[in-house]
């Protein structure tokens, strides 16, 4: 099951079906993000985000589809550190600002306010793509799901490897993803 960023602010009590509904016709017609439209409304606060979204309140939401994902990028980072840090690579963007232009690489992580992680991804992607490669790296919030069905689907992990590991080797995030989610299938 995929997660849209209105079923998760559901999930964590932060808002009702009805909110997401009048939230999203105000996003289509102004074309504001759904946070931003939200605010807007007044329907969200920004304790409200905060208290569901903790530190990664603020950090761009991507919605991530294994099937449409582009695979430039899916092999600078191995299995091992995918889980230990709860980042996927998602891409290169190229961003232009006055008259320069930079490549970016986009990573989402299951916790952007986790500085370590976020540390590994810009150094392990620079020292594979050299300097010229790469300018930095862009972070992305993702929700578990997304970033679990993309990890099964594009580097072929599977719950008991990832549950073998070291608690030490294991995204905090993650590992209670996988543990409830075999929890649940067991009831």
């Amino acid at each position: 099951m995929r997660m849209r960023i209105g079923e998760y602010l559901v999930a964590k009590g932060a808002l009702t079906s009805r909110q997401v509904d009048e939230i999203l016709a105000h996003s289509r017609a102004t074309g504001k993000r759904f946070g931003d439209a939200g605010l807007e409304l007044r329907i969200l606060t920004e304790e409200s985000m905060k208290k569901a979204l903790g530190k990664s309140f603020r950090v761009d939401f991507f919605h991530v589809d294994p099937a449409y994902l582009s695979t430039e990028g899916q092999d600078l980072y191995t299995r091992e550190q995918i889980v230990k840090f709860g980042m996927l690579p998602l891409g290169f963007r190229v961003e232009h600002k006055f008259f320069r232009s930079r490549r970016m690489l986009s990573v989402g992580f299951l916790d952007p306010a986790r500085l370590d992680a976020l540390d590994q991804a810009d150094a392990l992607a620079r020292r594979k793509l050299g300097q010229a490669g790469i300018h930095g790296i862009r972070p992305w919030l993702i929700m578990p799901e997304h970033f679990w069905s993309t990890a099964e689907h594009l580097h072929r992990l599977t719950p008991e490897w990832v549950l073998s590991l070291s608690p030490k080797g294991l995204d905090p995030t993650l590992a209670d993803y996988l543990r409830a989610s075999q929890s649940s299938l067991a009831s």
